[in-house]
């Protein structure tokens, strides 16, 4: 996800509040090649049996 620090930080818990996504599941804000934004991506483990 890329956006403002604010922005991100907000959709990232609106995510976790809506069930989408644990907020550890997101990667530390990272610097966006805009300098205005920031990115944080979203890493799950998918168990194959």
């Amino acid at each position: 996800m890329i956006g403002s620090n604010k922005g991100v930080s907000s959709k990232i818990l609106t995510l976790y509040r809506l069930g989408f996504a644990e907020v550890s599941e997101w990667s530390l804000l990272s610097a966006a090649s805009n300098p205005d934004e920031v990115m944080s991506i979203l890493t799950r483990r998918i168990p194959i049996n």
